[in-house]
């Protein structure tokens, strides 16, 4: 008996979380609920943050960042625990960079996420105003992984982890 209400109780938990979570962002435009889950599931606004990027490395006689998609998963997760909480961190970065070397032949990792920008143009300008997320940028990385989210204000989440 304890464990059949314990059960009912679990359920009725799971669907009240359910519910909130789908009514909390149900507001959300329809593209913004691409993630990078799958092969080439991307949106516009990831590959738009990858052209300007590469753009300013080939000013600056740099190779272009191709995206790999196990980079864009990891990132992408980080940045869903991100939006959930409404709170940019680097928190578990170490973990990440772990699991990532274990998948990967990774000799070199870099990170940045940022919130507030509502077009990525002026989120990757800011990025390369500062000189700590320019120096990832510009640094001698091969591989990309990008996600960029949007919040209900239609501002970005957005998490980068370069590799080489």
């Amino acid at each position: 008996m304890i464990n059949l209400v314990i059960i009912i109780l679990t359920v009725v938990i799971i669907l009240i979380i359910t519910v909130w979570g789908v009514k909390k962002y149900s507001k959300e435009k329809p593209y913004n609920i691409v993630y990078p889950t799958m092969k080439g599931s991307y949106s516009p606004r990831d590959f738009s943050i990858l052209n300007i990027i590469n753009k300013e490395r080939e000013f600056n006689k740099l190779g272009k960042l191709t995206l790999d998609d196990t980079l864009s998963l990891t990132i992408g997760k980080h940045i869903d625990m991100c939006r959930l909480v409404e709170r940019i961190s680097h928190q578990d970065i170490e973990s990440r960079f772990s699991d990532l070397k274990e998948k990967l032949p990774v000799r070199r990792l870099g990170e940045i996420v940022v919130y507030g920008h509502k077009d990525t143009k002026s989120l990757v300008e800011k990025l390369l105003a500062s000189s700590s997320h320019k120096q990832i940028i510009l640094g001698d990385y091969e591989k990309i992984g990008i996600s960029a989210k949007l919040d209900f204000h239609n501002k970005m989440y957005v998490g980068l982890i370069l590799m080489k």
